[in-house]
């Protein structure tokens, strides 16, 4: 057993993996699946946990996988990965070690949920679907919470955690959201809330600004109007207000009950930029994350909810068949649909084009991999080619890259050539790819590519 993993025996008879401060992450870990039930991180230090957890990592790692891991209390609430563990406590005879380990192994079983113990997940899809699984095997979606520094002001844990690892993004998780809804893997309960966020990088940190419909201008100034019965004078409240008493400026007779005397119907701005009146001013948003400004008409509205899976999205979910029709590839490839694939390209041109960016994008196509090479390739890929995105298509593995660096691209180019030669497969055609520049729109690229 390595330094610092221990498995001790509960009470009740559960064997428990005690990962303590001296663990090294340097080293493989010689245990496997079956040696143990559960995981607890001892150590009080939240930034240590982290990074245990990320090496042995119940959401990639064949050998833990799905295990029910629980956190030493004493952690700061300030880390994410504590409030999405199982349990916090490091009392391996605590009633909810034992409840949780036994609830899971029984939703599993109950479940027929698929371990495949001698895999390694990668890419972001994959690590996603694993975090559905995991909440199957827990019987519940966690409901979305507000959370200080999420980017949709509300998260539910163990994606924000993954996310601010740089595991997967906010993009692929809205994306697959609405494949799974569309495929009918996950249905709405209630409404928590509605957020808005930015079209360009998806934040809903949005500053609020009454502004001049004329000008634009937010140096405005909103003044109450009176108006006197008797008279009929409708002008701003400060032109009766003379030494403490109400004054009409027009008829100069005192004014005592509201509703009686006058009333005040509604306010008038005035603009200190181009001297404007109106009664409605404009408002705009100012994003924090990336400083663009848009019209409210330009904010992207999402819609919270509580949720749960459909008995369809139980079962796919459970025998990792949850690709699409158009598509028989493993889900431990990591890789999207096509459909996901075309939706990530068209969003990202469109983040391009509005933000005029001069990088912009490069897809690289590998001609010619039968389905049987697809595995070995994307784990190839992955581990070599940083922030890939990749789908399969009749035969072509297409790989978005959201930079047009042309040595980089020519290396990962050559890279792979090199690879699928070594492989010895019969129908490979070659390995080409095409940039994106802001030159044609997204319809015209996905043609010139797909």
């Amino acid at each position: 057993m390595n330094v610092g993993l221990t498995i001790k025996e509960n009470k009740n008879n559960q064997r428990i993996l005690l990962i303590d401060d001296e663990f090294q992450m340097a080293e493989d870990v010689s245990t496997s699946y079956d040696d143990f039930d559960g995981m607890m991180f001892i150590s009080e230090s939240g930034d240590l946990v982290e990074r245990q957890f990320l090496y042995l990592n119940p959401l990639t790692e064949g050998k833990f996988y799905l295990k029910p891991f629980f956190c030493n209390p004493k952690i700061a609430d300030t880390f994410l990965l504590k409030r999405a563990a199982d349990g916090q406590t490091i009392d391996i005879d605590d009633s909810i070690v034992s409840t949780k380990i036994e609830d899971i192994k029984l939703r599993i079983k109950d479940l027929n949920i698929e371990i495949k113990s001698d895999v390694k997940l990668k890419g972001e899809r994959a690590i996603l679907i694993s975090i559905f699984r995991l909440f199957l095997s827990r019987g519940v979606i966690p409901d979305s919470v507000l959370q200080e520094g999420s980017m949709l002001g509300y998260c539910v844990y163990i994606y924000e955690f993954c996310m601010r690892k740089n595991l997967f993004s906010l993009q692929t998780v809205l994306l697959i959201y609405r494949e799974y809804f569309k495929s009918r893997y996950l249905q709405n309960l209630d409404i928590i809330d509605v957020t808005q966020y930015c079209k360009y990088c998806n934040h809903t940190h949005i500053i609020y600004t009454e502004i001049c419909p004329k000008c634009g201008s937010c140096d405005i100034e909103l003044n109450n109007m009176m108006h006197h019965y008797p008279c009929a004078n409708i002008s701003e409240e400060t032109s009766y207000m003379v030494k403490g008493d109400l004054i009409c400026p027009k008829c100069q007779k005192h004014l005592h009950h509201i509703g009686v005397d006058y009333d005040r119907p509604a306010g008038i701005y005035n603009c200190g930029n181009c001297n404007a009146s109106f009664s409605r001013s404009d408002m705009r948003g100012t994003c924090v994350s990336c400083r663009k400004i848009l019209s409210l008409e330009e904010l992207r509205v999402y819609k919270i909810y509580s949720l749960k899976f459909s008995s369809l999205g139980k079962e796919k979910l459970a025998r990792w068949k949850i690709y699409t029709s158009d598509e028989d590839v493993s889900v431990s490839a990591g890789f999207l649909s096509i459909n996901s694939f075309i939706q990530y390209l068209t969003n990202d041109i469109e983040i391009y084009n509005l933000s005029n960016k001069n990088s912009g994008l490069t897809t690289i196509r590998i001609q010619g991999v039968p389905i049987a090479a697809v595995g070995e390739l994307s784990k190839f890929i992955f581990d070599n080619i940083p922030n890939a995105k990749c789908t399969f298509k009749d035969n072509y593995i297409y790989i978005l890259l959201s930079y047009t660096d042309e040595e980089a691209i020519n290396g990962y180019a050559k890279l792979l050539d090199e690879r699928v030669k070594r492989m010895g497969i019969e129908e490979y055609i070659g390995v080409d790819f095409s940039n994106y520049t802001t030159i044609i729109t997204a319809s015209d690229y996905l043609k010139k590519i797909l």
